[in-house]
């Protein structure tokens, strides 16, 4: 949003492309009363602030087990061309490979929710 009383304006950074190295940037400019849903981003610099651990535990919304059917309608849902990780695997990566690493995944997760962290492997 730019300003109340004002035009209203959304941001979307895009991946940069093969090349370059800068990151485009899309800019749209809505009129009054046009609304647009914006994904959540995550800002690593929230993991400073000294109240961050206690707002998450707060709202983490993972209790009890999860199942390798929960796992898996979550990585479906994530879009083809979306990185899962540093390693640039894209989530069509791992729906196409889904029988192959499907143990390996869930156990990284389970591990992940049981002692927030990942596995060393």
């Amino acid at each position: 949003m730019v300003g109340v009383g004002y035009m209203r304006g959304m941001t979307e950074f895009l991946t940069p492309g093969h090349t370059s190295d800068y990151t485009p940037c899309l800019v749209t400019i809505m009129g009054e009363g046009e609304r647009v849903n914006k994904p959540f981003k995550f800002y690593n610099m929230w993991t400073t602030h000294e109240d961050y651990n206690i707002v998450v535990a707060s709202k983490w919304p993972y209790r009890g087990n999860t199942t390798e059917a929960e796992i898996r309608h979550a990585l479906f849902n994530i879009g083809d061309q979306k990185a899962l990780g540093s390693d640039n695997y894209g989530a069509n990566f791992f729906k196409h490979s889904w029988d192959i690493i499907k143990r390996d995944l869930e156990a990284t997760v389970m591990e992940l929710f049981r002692h927030g962290k990942l596995l060393k492997q």
